[in-house]
């Protein structure tokens, strides 16, 4: 509470409510139920409006693998006289649940709470979080959504989902470079209406970082900066803005500020206490974060070229043709089959698609956490999440694409792979015939070290003929030999290396087929996909000597 006391609105506030604090008591009450929890963080927040700054809600998470786990937070909202919903919600949610939290606020007659309850959808592992706000007899329900910048599946940016009078801060903030890369924001849901958005900064900058774009903020809403300049050097998790669609002019524009980290080795029985140890994980957390991520990330050898066209070729204007093609699962890749022959039917080739997903089943753990580079539609990512438990984060460059897999349940996330990073730290990178877009392939491998012990990949390559730049020269092929030096020269141990072309060759015919059954079309990339088709089918096996596709698995060496 030190650096707040330089602000007279929070020094009056501390003064005021010193002597039998609710809030304290409640935390004191906390720690008595949750103070044995193995993993807990804690969550702090202030508010800021034209009218007042004022500390607004402290936070408990536990954290935790298995459902029974959470009994201290059953045993903590019985001792608060919680309402049976709530109880029998926490309940119901504690075996689909991440994480649960208990938030405490003050209120002019005493404290209101909170229940959170983060889930994890187990069919689409995608993450979704339920809450629950009470005082007294009064219980509302709230819903919250997260997305990865720049927007949400439907292609709405924050800026256009705030209140106005702070949309351009918002988009300020939102374009920050370390924001794009790895940044994302949260949707909160109050009685069906969307009314507040939080932006999310998982490597905790300080708050002086931002102050540029929040005191400009603060200065035309008419807010005081005092609390900028006190809290400058504590670190940020989220800022939370009111929603456009929110529709209450009378409270106007408010701004909240989050600050977070993994509980101390004491527990916290103040407010003041539970901010002290949040400034000092929060600082811990951020200095991990440099130290192994950030302060290790390669030089680009040249900015990064606009993608727009890579992303307009691939999103296309129509579904049905590519779903004629393709086949209804839209997996856009070479199937894998044991024969040979000529063009298979349908039956053969759609289980070959998922063959050739399966077949790097024994590369990939069971229940992993996989980043999907170049994910596509969303089918492999969705085997690997039915057939194989896993927890996976695509990327797609399509906005089409990308509503695709939010349609499937698919976690997703829109961007360049050469411009935006994992957002954390996964047990497996996949690469599924998506290497060749990507230009700097050198600092790919080099910036997936940092974030993966292991990269599994299914990649085109050209050997024997100059390189191609196919498909509105979204391809930038090398040779297998290329491919092997580069990983190695990269920190690279290469534990598998598989030539699989003759086994996918049975693919282009079916596809050569289905294309003859469609009409010519304005999409030009299935024109170009048309015209491919063609060209390899005259030269079936010239082209496959040429053009391997090397299954290579690698290990951090």
């Amino acid at each position: 509470m030190r650096a707040l006391e330089q602000t007279t609105a929070l020094g009056e506030l501390r003064g005021a409510t010193r002597v039998e604090d609710p809030v304290d008591a409640a935390l004191r009450a906390l720690g008595e139920t949750l103070g044995g929890c193995p993993s807990v963080r804690l969550e702090w927040s202030l508010r800021a409006s034209r009218r007042v700054v004022e500390r607004d809600r402290c936070i408990v998470w536990v954290d935790a693998a298995r459902g029974e786990d959470f009994a201290g937070v059953a045993s903590a909202l019985t001792r608060m006289g919680a309402d049976a919903r709530v109880r029998a919600a926490q309940r119901d949610a504690a075996a689909t649940s991440v994480s649960q939290g208990i938030g405490v606020s003050r209120r002019a007659d005493g404290v209101d709470y909170r229940l959170y309850l983060h889930h994890r959808d187990p069919e689409g592992a995608a993450d979704r979080y339920d809450a629950f706000t009470w005082a007294g007899e009064r219980v509302e329900a709230l819903r919250y959504w997260f997305h990865y910048l720049p927007e949400t599946p439907d292609g709405e940016a924050p800026a256009a989902l705030v209140h106005p009078a702070m949309a351009e801060a918002t988009r300020a903030l939102a374009s920050r470079e370390r924001m794009r890369q790895i940044g994302g924001f949260w949707l909160r849901e109050r009685g069906g209406q969307l009314d507040q958005l939080y932006l999310t900064c998982p490597w905790h900058p300080q708050l002086r970082e931002l102050a540029p774009d929040l005191q400009a903020l603060a200065a035309q809403l008419e807010i005081d900066t005092g609390w900028l300049e006190a809290l400058a050097e504590h670190r940020v998790r989220h800022i939370g803005f009111p929603a456009r669609r929110r529709g209450s002019e009378a409270s106007g524009p408010q701004l909240t500020v989050y600050f977070s980290s993994r509980r101390g080795p004491t527990w916290p029985e103040t407010l003041d206490a539970l901010r002290d140890q949040v400034r000092a994980g929060a600082e811990r957390t951020n200095a991990r974060a440099e130290r192994r991520y950030f302060a290790r990330l390669p030089a680009r050898a040249s900015a990064s070229p606009a993608q727009d066209e890579l992303a307009a070729f691939y999103d296309p204007p129509d579904l049905a043709p590519w779903r004629a093609v393709l086949g209804p699962t839209l997996h856009y890749h070479f199937g894998l089959f044991e024969s040979q022959g000529e063009a298979p039917a349908d039956d053969a080739y759609e289980e070959a698609q998922r063959h050739a997903v399966r077949t790097l089943f024994p590369h990939i753990p069971a229940g992993a956490r996989v980043y999907d580079m170049g994910c596509g539609w969303g089918a492999p990512a969705q085997l690997l999440i039915r057939e194989r438990g896993c927890q996976v984060l695509g990327l797609t460059l399509s906005p089409g694409q990308r509503r695709h897999c939010a349609e499937l349940g698919v976690p997703t996330r829109r961007g360049d792979m050469e411009d935006t990073l994992p957002p954390g730290r996964f047990d497996c990178a996949l690469l599924l015939e998506s290497l060749s877009h990507v230009r700097d392939k050198a600092r790919l491998f080099e910036v997936l070290r940092l974030f993966t012990p292991r990269l599994v990949m299914r990649a085109h390559c050209q050997d024997g003929a100059p390189p191609s730049r196919r498909f509105a020269e979204t391809m930038h092929m090398i040779p297998s030999s290329q491919l092997r030096r580069l990983l190695e020269e990269r920190g690279w141990k290469i534990v598998h290396w598989q030539d699989r072309r003759a086994q996918s060759m049975p693919t282009i015919g079916v596809w050569r087929r289905r294309l003859r059954s469609i009409p010519k079309s304005s999409d030009r990339h299935l024109e170009e996909f048309r015209r491919w088709a063609a060209r390899v089918a005259r030269v079936p096996q010239a082209w496959a000597e040429q053009n391997p596709l090397i299954e290579v698995v690698c290990t951090r060496a």
